[in-house]
């Protein structure tokens, strides 16, 4: 809902906003891929892109996930298992688009 919304867009904000007083390129909401109107494609859009975290001159991409680990529907799952699937998901949507 708005709030996770809310929650996700301050973390994003605040990472770029540090990273930016370190590495001089920062871009936020990068387009992976853009938006196919006609085929319903949305298109792609990672938060944040930094230059020079990894290796200079290589630009790093980052996807924010807010997870409630604490939620209904995850109670039956530990924290570590909750974090794992949520990883593997934002590689699965993204691995193909930045490779």
């Amino acid at each position: 809902g708005g709030l996770v919304i809310q929650r996700h867009n301050e973390i994003r904000d605040c990472i770029g906003e540090i990273a930016s007083q370190v590495w001089t390129h920062v871009i936020k909401e990068p387009v992976v891929r853009e938006a196919d109107v006609k085929n319903g494609d949305d298109g792609l859009r990672l938060d944040l892109e930094i230059r020079g975290v990894w290796q200079p001159q290589v630009e790093a991409l980052f996807d924010i996930k807010v997870i409630d680990t604490d939620a209904p529907s995850h109670r039956t799952r530990s924290p570590e298992a909750i974090l794992e699937s949520g990883a593997k998901e934002k590689k699965r949507v993204y691995e193909q688009a930045v490779v």
